[in-house]
């Protein structure tokens, strides 16, 4: 790499509960501003009615949830990705399967390991950002979708000083992406400034899209870099990639 991929860079870590992502930048040599878009608020979900042998998380939202609302510990769970499957092991967790990825590498495992017969309950956001219950439901899977949280728009404690140093701005999911979009362009952010990095496609296109709905010409000449892998650690491999 060239001399650029060696400078500290200051990163805006926009996703919530992002203190790991923080310690992760941080031990990189950077600087890090974590000053969430969305907060996350719990959903007082009933589940004494339901009856299930396994559970799904997509988030460590979901598993800080669910464990908020029951005592069982003793059911097998599985999980989107490798840090939701930590979350979940730190709370108690021990029969813990990742999909290392997203919902659809989450869709395939479950197709391809769990037994029909399974009865699920998918500890979800109240807006998923894929139909995962839905897939299953088409696979014959019996899914309890139920909301145990949502997440709401807040305004990010950055001032005008430190916005005018970030050089990465990370982006976690497609919501995230155009909340980020709708506050730059309230805050009249020269956007070739800093370099977008994104978990993946999906949470550019949130982004991109709601930037085009405004005015597309804000996009040109932006720097953007998409991870090749869904997932947090690859994502963060690209702040001192040359190309931004």
């Amino acid at each position: 790499m060239g001399a650029f991929a060696c400078m500290k860079k200051v990163v805006w870590i926009t996703r919530t509960n992002g203190e790991s992502t923080t310690a992760a930048v941080e031990a990189m040599g950077h600087e890090a501003l974590l000053a969430p878009l969305l907060a996350v608020q719990p959903i007082d979900a009933d589940l004494t009615a339901l009856t299930y042998d396994a559970l799904i998380f997509t988030s460590r939202n979901g598993v800080s949830a669910f464990t908020r609302l029951s005592d069982r510990r003793d059911l097998p769970v599985w999980c989107v990705g490798d840090a939701t499957a930590e979350a979940a092991k730190t709370h108690g967790f021990t029969q813990v399967t990742s999909a290392g990825g997203d919902a659809p590498a989450l869709f395939e495992k479950l197709k391809s390991e769990a037994p029909r017969s399974t009865r699920f309950l998918y500890a979800a956001p109240r807006e998923p950002s894929a139909p995962l219950a839905a897939w299953m439901w088409a696979e014959g899977f019996t899914v309890h979708h139920i909301a145990v949280y949502e997440t709401v728009v807040t305004t990010p404690a950055l001032s005008d000083a430190d916005l005018s140093r970030v050089t990465h701005i990370l982006i976690h999911s497609a919501r995230g992406g155009q909340t980020l979009a709708s506050h730059l362009i309230s805050r009249k952010f020269a956007f070739t400034n800093s370099c977008f990095i994104c978990i993946s496609e999906k949470a550019w296109q949130g982004f991109a899209g709601a930037i085009e709905t405004q005015d597309k010409y804000l996009l040109a000449g932006v720097k953007k870099r998409i991870s090749p892998l869904p997932e947090e650690p690859s994502m963060l491999k690209l702040i001192d990639g040359d190309a931004c």
